[in-house]
């Protein structure tokens, strides 16, 4: 080669690159004899969407074909815009040619079912543009088999640059959909993306501290934190909506024997190997929280669930996304309401179930689901200075109320009366005995049990 060596900008990870006539010389690495053999299964499947390993030169560099075009400096600076944004277009065109190499590679020996080469470095930065549009990945030194979502975890994370607060999760979730549609990426896949995301910030984390590279260390402490505040409407966004499900069971309530049909209905719904969150704060002090617990896995341990867990601080309640269901149990509504909401897990509660989370509501479990409590309440005091009785409105604008009808005629009427004074002149009230439940899946209402079900107008 008779052209001088230039030196290529850029270089975070790997230094001494080089460019000479049309092609690269960059050092060899422990894993290079790998990348060789994947950028020439590439070539041979005809992809263009990578550079083409020539051989090696005398000094033992390799040589690869140079890619012409632009690349950003950084995850947010392109062309000397240090505010760069990526287009939707661009997403798009990552999200194709993600696609297009993993296809390509699901053949390559040593790949299992369901595996691929993945590049594992698919940041903007490792991509080159050409009229400001990606068209190749370069810098193939961290190549390995593996589970195709590890990358479109690490692009997700990159091009969305989580973490940087300057666009609303809503911004950043459209662009990590982007990509998950150009790459037809199923919605069981989609599911399963946060975790793998997770996964991918503590893999980097991980080699940072252990190269002593301790800003990009702490950066992906700050994009742990920045992802437990909005990890939910990120998932929420870049699924496919139409596809997910809320789904809300919500019981008159009653005695076990007489909601043994709604328990069976809940369990054919949901996946009993995994865990359940029973959550009891509704209750006061009799019986204890301990006792409740004690309950519920007597009650529901027989149907097959074998890891329940209970939380009893909503302020501090576990990732709702590791859980088949969450179970809220009986007790004074008041007290119920105002620790959801003094605690914010209201906005919690509703992102698990948009995120096709499955909710079971026993009597306040179900009464603080409707419009409103204040006319549902018939038993309790309100002794916990609850202000607002609005409650989380997810049954198309209806009231709740349990324990409608139970033979008593006083104690029936008694409820009636309180419905029709305390509710707003427009509102309706389903009117639930304890052997009765209402489900809500999406946009359709389904009533289960054998007792009549009373429809109550103000």
């Amino acid at each position: 080669m008779l052209c001088d060596e230039i030196p290529l900008p850029g270089g975070r990870i790997t230094q001494g690159v080089f460019k000479k006539c049309n092609y690269v010389l960059r050092p060899c690495c422990p894993n290079s004899v790998f990348v060789h053999e994947t950028l020439r299964w590439l070539e041979k499947k005809g992809v263009s969407v990578a550079p083409k390993f020539v051989g090696l030169a005398d000094d033992g560099r390799e040589i690869t074909t140079f890619l012409d075009g632009s690349s950003p400096e950084d995850l947010r600076t392109f062309k000397g815009n240090p505010q760069w944004q990526p287009t939707d277009k661009q997403l798009f065109e990552v999200g194709n040619i993600i696609k297009t190499i993993h296809t390509a590679l699901s053949d390559f020996p040593g790949c299992l079912n369901g595996q691929t080469v993945c590049h594992n470095d698919l940041s903007p930065c490792n991509f080159m543009f050409k009229d400001d549009i990606p068209y190749a990945v370069f810098d193939w030194d961290a190549a390995e088999i593996g589970d195709p979502l590890n990358d479109l975890a690490y692009a997700a994370w990159m091009w969305s640059d989580i973490g940087n607060g300057e666009h609303s999760p809503d911004q950043k979730g459209h662009e990590i959909k982007l990509i998950l549609d150009a790459y037809e990426l199923c919605i069981e896949r989609r599911k399963m993306l946060m975790e793998k995301i997770h996964e991918q910030i503590q893999r980097v984390g991980k080699s940072s501290l252990a190269a002593n590279r301790i800003p990009t260390y702490q950066w992906t402490i700050d994009v742990e934190v920045y992802l437990s505040k909005t990890k939910m409407k990120l998932r929420h966004t870049f699924c496919n909506k139409t596809e997910e499900k809320m789904r809300l069971l919500l019981s008159g309530g009653g005695d076990p024997e007489r909601v043994v049909h709604m328990d069976k209905f809940f369990i054919s719904k949901i996946d009993p190997r995994k865990p359940v969150l029973y959550i009891p704060v509704a209750w006061e002090d009799d019986p204890t929280y301990a006792e409740c617990n004690d309950w519920f896995k007597t009650t529901y341990q027989p149907y097959g669930i074998k890891n329940i867990e209970m939380c009893t601080d909503l302020k501090n309640v576990p990732d709702l996304e590791s859980y088949t269901a969450v179970f809220i149990g009986d007790g004074n509504t008041f007290k119920l309401l105002k620790e959801i909401k003094d605690s914010q897990f209201d906005q919690k509660l509703k992102d698990y179930l948009f995120n096709n989370g499955f909710v079971y509501g026993g009597s306040a479990g179900s009464i603080i689901f409707g419009k409103d409590i204040i006319g549902m309440t018939y038993e309790d005091e309100n002794n916990v200075g609850l202000e607002d009785s609005k409650g989380l409105n997810l049954v198309k604008g209806y009231n709740i109320c349990c324990h409608y009808g139970d033979g008593d005629e006083a104690n029936t009427k008694g409820k009636h009366d309180r419905i029709k004074a305390f509710s707003e002149p427009s509102d309706v009230t389903i009117a639930l005995p304890e052997n009765c439940a209402v489900y809500v899946e999406d946009d359709k209402i389904t009533f289960l049990g054998s007792g009549t079900i009373m429809f109550i107008r103000s």
